[in-house]
């Protein structure tokens, strides 16, 4: 591609997007996986059977969620930069 004139961006830009979707995808997995948890486990069943202790609820979960997603997003940003800046000659 780079013999054709592409730039060094639009060669990165695809595996660069597919390491970003995949891990937006485990992390979404992850975040809805703990809401579930919280939701049902927690909720639903720990705070009946102890009701002096202080657990953590879904409002938390939604507050962690984006969070989660955003820190994901920016660890696969630079890791996948750095793996192709040293492993693929352009």
């Amino acid at each position: 591609m780079r013999l054709v004139g592409a730039s060094v961006l639009t060669i990165q830009a695809p595996f660069i997007l597919e390491t970003l979707i995949a891990a937006a995808l485990g992390a979404s997995l992850a975040v809805g996986m703990l809401w579930a948890t919280v939701h049902y486990g927690v909720t639903g069943y720990l705070s009946r059977a102890l009701p002096d202790t202080a657990f953590i609820g879904v409002a938390d979960v939604m507050v962690v969620g984006p969070l989660v997603l955003g820190g994901v997003a920016v660890l696969a940003i630079v890791t996948s930069a750095v793996t192709l800046r040293r492993y693929l000659r352009v």
